[in-house]
């Protein structure tokens, strides 16, 4: 597994076998949809606040995500911070290079994230503005996230929608 590219690998080089050993030790294909959870997971640069409460609604096409959650935690491809489930930049961003996440359990976390868009981000200065704000301030860099990457993959008018909604709540 292990291969010599220089006589000094690089930094970026021994992150990336740093992570394919914590693949391995995964053992992706007994654990296929550990993988693609934590590629989903990957798209979320704040990490998932309320986790235990929101991964159901986000993970919601995985059988037993919270086992997967464990097995994941345990190989340090993931970790819980300040009520955030978290991945490290360099991991993302292997895992989103090398095992991008399939269409449809994108499409069910962008849903998600474009739900909370809908719902808080139109509410109107008042008293329901302070409770919206709460809601969506934390997950803003999520949603960049998802915007771009929906932009890029699959643009629609549903994320025009969001974009628009979001940007007027930002306003």
């Amino acid at each position: 597994m292990l291969r010599i590219h220089e006589a000094h690998p690089s930094k970026l080089e021994s992150i990336e076998v740093s992570i394919s050993l914590s693949l391995a030790a995964l053992d992706i294909t007994n654990h296929p949809e550990a993988v693609q959870l934590l590629s989903v997971l990957c798209h979320l640069p704040d990490g998932l606040g309320q986790w235990e409460e929101r991964l159901p609604h986000v993970a919601a096409g995985f059988q037993n995500f919270r086992h997967i959650v464990h097995l994941l935690q345990k190989t340090a491809l993931l970790f819980i911070a300040g009520g955030r489930l978290k991945v490290l930049s360099p991991i993302r961003h292997f895992i989103m290079y090398h095992h991008p996440a399939n269409h449809d359990h994108m499409r069910c976390l962008q849903d998600y994230f474009w739900d909370l868009v809908h719902t808080y981000g139109t509410v109107p200065h008042g008293p329901g503005f302070i409770q919206a704000k709460d809601i969506l301030e934390p997950d803003i860099g999520n949603i960049h996230s998802l915007v771009i990457h929906a932009v890029h993959n699959q643009p629609s008018i549903e994320v025009l929608d969001a974009v628009l909604e979001i940007a007027d709540f930002l306003y």
